[in-house]
């Protein structure tokens, strides 16, 4: 019972994998700009900082402020309020949600909840260059059934998302990528 379930997850996930392999192929560029065109739109996404005061930003999208946002403390900025690169983390972190429930939903994994923090890690050689070095995240994840044959599911889920990742992607190995999976 356990082979013919993995073999029929197989034939699942290469199934939903070539059809991801080609929605991101056309998505990213990878086949001619004549299938591109006819198939996918370019995805432009816009957000928007607008100074409030001193050195806090009122963070806009489209044409809701979100949240006010100032440096981090060690930068000038106040305490107490959301750092840029938090807003970041969190933003990499729904990224990642967004693209486990997908893979999961065409898996028909059920799922009671997932939480993904994304620890990004900084190193600031004075102001001229800030750059980034690492990105973590830790997806915990709880099933509607915790059995073997769901853990299978969801271990596959992740690994299929780790590989799409847009994030690893588009920087490739420039920035170092981990990834975590608990279960709940």
């Amino acid at each position: 019972m356990k082979h013919s379930f993995i073999a029929e997850l197989r034939i699942l996930c290469v199934d939903f994998r070539l059809t991801l392999i080609f929605s991101f192929s056309l998505l990213y560029g990878y086949q001619t700009d004549n299938v591109r065109r006819f198939f996918v739109p370019e995805f432009i996404f816009e957000g928007t900082a607008v100074w409030k005061s001193e050195t806090e930003s009122d963070l806009i999208v489209k044409g809701r402020n979100i949240v006010t946002v100032s440096p981090p403390v060690e930068f000038g900025g106040k305490p107490g309020y959301c750092a840029p690169e938090e807003i970041f983390a969190a933003s990499l972190a729904s990224c990642m949600n967004t693209l486990f429930l997908l893979i999961a939903g065409n898996s028909k994994m059920g799922l009671k909840k997932l939480e993904t923090i994304a620890i990004v890690d900084m190193n600031a050689e004075g102001l001229e260059k800030l750059i980034f070095t690492n990105i973590h995240f830790d997806m915990n994840v709880k099933l509607l059934e915790d059995n073997e044959r769901e853990r299978e599911k969801a271990e596959l889920v992740y690994k299929m998302a780790q590989k799409i990742c847009p994030i690893r992607q588009s920087w490739g190995e420039d920035v170092p990528i981990s990834f975590k999976l608990n279960f709940q």
